[in-house]
């Protein structure tokens, strides 16, 4: 995961989170960050964009959104 952009990084984190497979932690890592601005990020998301997101107990993290 090479993703220079923020539009590289929304469209990666739309995909991960929408696997459900991936831990904060793991794309903390990967993005050499930490695991705080991810969680920051998805609020982000909820907020502006209506996506909804859970983490679960092993803390990977998965995407949601209402489509009608």
């Amino acid at each position: 995961m090479n993703e220079r952009t923020i539009g590289e990084k929304r469209n990666k984190i739309f995909e991960l989170g929408k696997k459900g497979e991936t831990t904060l932690g793991e794309l903390a890592d990967l993005w050499k960050c930490k695991t705080q601005n991810i969680l920051s990020y998805l609020h982000s998301l909820q907020e502006q964009d209506g996506y909804a997101y859970l983490v679960d107990g092993k803390g990977k993290f998965r995407l949601f959104k209402d489509f009608d």
